[in-house]
């Protein structure tokens, strides 16, 4: 997270909450949380704090029997000095087995070297800067976090600055702050790597923005796309500038300008049309049931990074109740987590604590609202299930867990899985399920929950599931399409002689298959076996005349099938002709093709 003021030290109490009055079985577990919880910067500290413990209100009502969690609240006021006073304190009361925090980066490094040291794993909502999860070596490390790193915001920030913009021509401004230095360093540097035209750059400072040149020298290099990586301040300054001036092209910021109450007061024809980053998607654009309950528990509106602080206590929470109990486990079950976030993209680490995949998503402002630009997404926000993980599927000869997918997908069950056995049912009692399935020949049977297939004739089967969260009042779709005793498509191919000893092999590719084998068969008996073959691909090696056979095989590798080979009967069996043999007086010339014919003045030979 970045900062905008700054930090007065205050004196410091640990503060213990207890966030649930009963358990089933009386059980109490203790995570932590830090940040700046009083002082200039609370407001952060206090949103998440908010955030953290609507996760384990929610949490409790759907586990009535796991563990009452208390919270201890540790005020780092944002402060490195403070932050580095209060780590020993915090390692040491041994009842903290996982912590959410801090929300600076700079009150995390002041921390991450006593946290590790002490097994205590802690996740961070906020703090983005790079070099956080490279303090300590790969493996030592206790924390991660559920933002993405600032340099990992210059691919999504460019992707929307230059959306639906021809030949866009680059202009960057920064404010001379040191994070807009660098990434207006690492932004120009990504654009000039993709062949984006950088036409400028300049460090400009808020108060000098508008009476500078600044807007006309933009104009007159013939730029289109303008980005700002300075504060909202700034930003606002700048876009204002060229707007008065006539400019009609992008203009773009960093997630250091998303802040949408500023955003939604500004005049809003000074800031039409900013494309703007933000560390995280509103809440209200993701679930508006779920923003309501939010304010409902918390008695605040969602604020920023209130999603990524509820996936941060989510992921501690899911490890305690699969039965961690020390930090030492916490930590084997956070950094092999994976999941869903609750924006329902894929929640996952790198070995260094960062997430396996980021996400930034973008908002447009119009007419004073902030929208999201969803043509950017079409699949990133259709969210699961609020981000809850589910009990997946059953299989007989084997049995996997799976979240709910958030499209279409294909399950190939291999010849010989009979009777086939697939189960469905939700871990939790707070859905209820719709589901119909529509078999191969467009027949479609309801099915009752929980949902069970025993059976399915050959052939693609659609099985839609409805499910609708009976908490939020809220519902999703997934489609799963099953395949039984289904032989992968094989394309038709052509043959071309390349010389007398070689040929061409000529395909469309289909999109089911991984793959394809080749073989090559002589009277029945195959000679050889071409694996990974491509279409266009030459084979060479066989005698003039040879008389040849050839087979095409597709090959699909599925994590939900026995076998990793599945492969299709024999398809389009193609004969290589013998050449042909012409003659003119004592010239003999050998002619191959599909359809041979001897040159001007030569005879064919009559073929034995």
């Amino acid at each position: 997270m970045k900062k905008l003021s700054s930090v007065v030290i205050l004196a410091l109490s640990l503060t213990m909450i207890q966030t649930s009055a009963t358990a089933a079985v009386g059980e109490r577990v203790t995570l932590a949380y830090q940040g700046p919880l009083s002082g200039p910067e609370r407001s952060a500290g206090q949103s998440q704090l908010r955030s953290m413990k609507f996760a384990i209100k929610l949490f409790a009502e759907k586990n009535p029997s796991a563990p009452v969690i208390n919270i201890i609240e540790i005020d780092d006021l944002g402060d490195p000095m403070k932050a580095q006073e209060l780590a020993p304190q915090t390692v040491s009361k041994s009842e903290i087995i996982g912590l959410v925090g801090s929300a600076y980066s700079g009150a995390s490094i002041a921390s991450i070297p006593t946290w590790s040291a002490a097994s205590l794993t802690a996740i961070s909502p906020s703090a983005s800067r790079a070099s956080l999860t490279s303090l300590l070596p790969a493996g030592r490390s206790t924390f991660f976090r559920v933002v993405s790193p600032e340099l990992e915001a210059t691919k999504s920030l460019l992707d929307a600055a230059v959306f639906k913009v021809d030949n866009p021509r680059l202009y960057i401004v920064s404010d001379l702050s040191s994070y807009s230095e660098n990434f207006r360093i690492s932004l120009e540097s990504a654009a000039k790597a993709r062949g984006i035209n950088v036409v400028g750059t300049v460090g400009v400072t808020e108060r000098e923005v508008p009476s500078s040149s600044l807007a006309n020298k933009i104009t007159s290099l013939g730029a289109n796309v303008v980005i700002t990586t300075g504060y909202y301040p700034h930003t606002f300054e700048v876009t204002r500038s060229l707007r008065s001036n006539s400019y009609t092209g992008v203009i773009a910021a960093t997630d250091a300008s998303y802040d949408p109450t500023m955003l939604k007061r500004a005049e809003y024809l000074a800031t039409e049309g900013l494309r703007v980053l933000a560390p995280e998607v509103n809440m209200e654009e993701l679930s508006a049931p779920l923003a309501k309950r939010y304010q409902e528990v918390t008695g605040q509106e969602p604020d920023l990074f209130s999603i990524a602080t509820i996936n941060a206590t989510s992921i501690l929470l899911k490890c305690i109740n699969e039965g961690a109990r020390t930090r030492v486990e916490i930590y084997d079950c956070v950094k092999v987590f994976r999941g869903f976030s609750i924006d329902g993209m894929p929640l996952s680490f790198k070995q260094n604590g960062d997430l396996a995949q980021n996400d930034f998503p973008v908002y447009e402002v119009k007419q004073g609202n902030l929208l999201l630009m969803r043509n950017l997404y079409p699949v990133l926000y259709n969210n699961v299930l609020n981000g809850r993980i589910l009990q997946g599927m059953q299989i007989t000869k084997g049995t996997f867990n799976q979240n709910i997918p958030q499209k279409t997908s294909l399950i190939t069950i291999p010849s010989g899985l009979d009777p086939l056995n697939i189960v469905f049912k939700l871990a939790s009692t707070s859905y209820s399920v719709e589901a119909k399935l529509t078999d191969a020949k467009g027949l479609v049977t309801r099915l009752p929950y929980p949902i069970r297939i025993e059976k399915l004739d050959s052939g693609i089967h659609k099985l839609e599931i409805v499910i609708r969260d009976n908490v939020m009042e809220s519902s999703e779709i997934t489609d799963l399409l099953i395949a039984q005793n289904f032989s992968l498509p094989v394309p038709e191919f052509s043959v071309t002689e390349v010389s007398s000893d070689s040929f061409q092999v000529n395909f469309a590719q289909s999109a089911l298959a991984n793959s394809y084998d080749l073989k090559i068969l002589a009277s029945g008996a195959v000679l050889k076996i071409v694996s990974n073959f491509n279409s266009g691909e030459k084979v060479s090696g066989f005698k003039p005349g040879s008389s040849l056979s050839l087979i095409l095989v597709a090959k699909s590798t599925s994590e939900f099938a026995d076998s990793p080979e599945v492969a299709s009967p024999i398809f389009a069996v193609k004969t290589l002709p013998s050449p042909l043999t012409c003659t003119k007086g004592k010239l003999v010339k050998l002619v191959s093709g599909a359809n041979p014919k001897c040159p001007k003045g030569y005879v064919a030979k009559k073929r034995s």
